[in-house]
């Protein structure tokens, strides 16, 4: 099944899209709050700048699982503001580190570059499926 059709189906019920959010979601607080910091320095960022990123995540996830578990999640209300959520978190993450001063690694580069980017296919994905959505 390609994305278009995977699309359509979605726009009938886009629970799976919350799901796949509130997934990717909980892997990036993991990520930042639990493993990255044990190599923080190898990034070029602080462990506390993981940690402040780390509740972003934490708190999209709980928006996601609340959408599905309350029945939200075939609102184009409940999909455009996680969308907006996930477009922001580029933003919000240079923010922080910005604030902290950081330098980033080439390799805490290609990490941010990396997530900033899935997360901002998702959002486009989002708001495209909150359009249809009658």
């Amino acid at each position: 099944m390609n994305l278009s059709e995977r699309l359509a189906r979605w726009r009938v019920d886009p629970r799976p899209v919350f799901v796949i959010d509130g997934v990717g979601a909980v892997t990036s607080a993991v990520l930042l709050g639990l493993v990255l910091p044990f190599g923080a320095e190898r990034l070029g960022t602080t462990r506390e700048a993981l940690w402040t990123l780390a509740v972003f995540p934490l708190t999209y996830a709980a928006i996601d699982v609340a959408c599905v578990v309350v029945g939200r999640s075939r609102s184009r209300t409940s999909l455009v503001a996680i969308a907006v959520l996930n477009a922001a978190y580029p933003l919000i993450t240079a923010s922080v580190l910005g604030r902290d001063g950081v330098a980033l690694s080439a390799l805490g580069a290609v990490y941010f570059v990396v997530e900033c980017a899935i997360v901002i296919m998702l959002a486009g994905v989002e708001l495209h499926l909150a359009r249809r959505l009658a």
